[in-house]
């Protein structure tokens, strides 16, 4: 039997996994400061994450609010 489609109100923002993805993007920005995308990944090690997971946690924490975008298009946490 196939499973139910999920709840609509559900768009991955409260994925444990994500929350914590974010949270560790945030920590590496408030340690630095700013930085660009490609250093971010580096700092905070993505290219050991799975497929998709850096790029969806950059895009709720954009968001959210809990980044920004700053000059240059580097990013900041909030």
């Amino acid at each position: 039997m196939p499973m139910p489609p999920p709840n609509p109100t559900t768009d991955g923002r409260s994925d444990p996994q994500t929350r914590h993805e974010v949270d560790q993007l945030a920590r590496a920005l408030r340690t630095v400061g700013t930085s660009s995308i490609e250093d971010l990944q580096t700092l905070v090690g993505a290219r050991f994450w799975d497929d998709g997971r850096f790029e969806k946690a950059l895009a709720v924490g954009l968001a959210e609010g809990v980044l920004r975008r700053v000059s240059g298009g580097s990013i900041a946490a909030s």
